[in-house]
């Protein structure tokens, strides 16, 4: 049958009252409404949003299996510290994924998405370094990357380290001490066009983030005055 001729265009499944609440309570905290140690309320939560706390604390499940909040004894969910150790961490996993996705990456993949990664790899070379908008375009563009590999367990595996991995940097962008300075995304993206084998594709991402990682490692080891 042909939707209008008498039936009805099928609609769009609501969002999941969960997934609404995730939105909302991962929002305040990337804006710092809700900053890091920040004891957060469900109840209140939920009220703002016009729902019970059930979806809430679905979220907030959610939330701490990423590593963004964490439940204390007897006081409740918390925002979790942005500690310079926690993002060394999840820096290290993140290569790892990105260096598998490369390694399965095809050419003919790279190529259909090359003038869309150009693009964001210009953005990201002429940003703000250290800015939350670059981490953003940042994000955009290593997801992708990992998204052309198509293999969807290492792709929910990279969502889910970078949400908790980008938040710990939003709440250390003022901490320029740690940030080396970005290597181009340009460069990158040009020698994964050119890698010929598996190796020398992983070989290029490593390259890429060795500067990055070397200064968190040190800044992770540097005792607080």
């Amino acid at each position: 049958m042909i939707y209008g001729m008498g039936m009805k265009t099928p609609k769009t499944p609501p969002e999941k009252l969960a997934d609404q609440a995730y939105r909302f309570v991962l929002e305040r905290i990337r804006t710092r409404a809700w900053p890091p140690g920040f004891l957060l309320n469900r109840r209140m939560a939920a009220a703002e949003l016009g729902m019970s706390p059930a979806p809430v604390l679905e979220a907030l499940v959610r939330l701490e299996n990423e590593g963004v909040v964490e439940s204390l004894p007897r006081k409740g969910t918390r925002v979790c510290l942005a500690r310079p150790a926690d993002i060394y961490g999840l820096m290290i996993v993140r290569e790892a994924l990105e260096a598998q996705a490369v390694r399965l990456l095809t050419p003919k993949a790279l190529r259909k998405r090359l003038p869309e990664l150009r693009g964001l790899a210009a953005e990201i070379d002429r940003g703000t370094l250290h800015s939350v908008e670059n981490y953003q375009r940042e994000v955009t563009f290593h997801r992708t990357l990992v998204e052309l590999a198509e293999c969807p367990a290492l792709l929910q595996a990279y969502d889910r380290i970078m949400t908790a991995s980008l938040f710990l940097q939003y709440n250390m962008v003022g901490t320029v001490a740690a940030g080396a300075p970005l290597r181009r995304h340009s460069d990158l993206l040009r020698e994964l066009a050119a890698a010929k084998t598996p190796e020398a594709a992983e070989a290029a991402v490593r390259r890429h983030n060795a500067e990055k990682i070397a200064a968190w490692r040190q800044f992770q080891e540097t005792p607080t005055p």
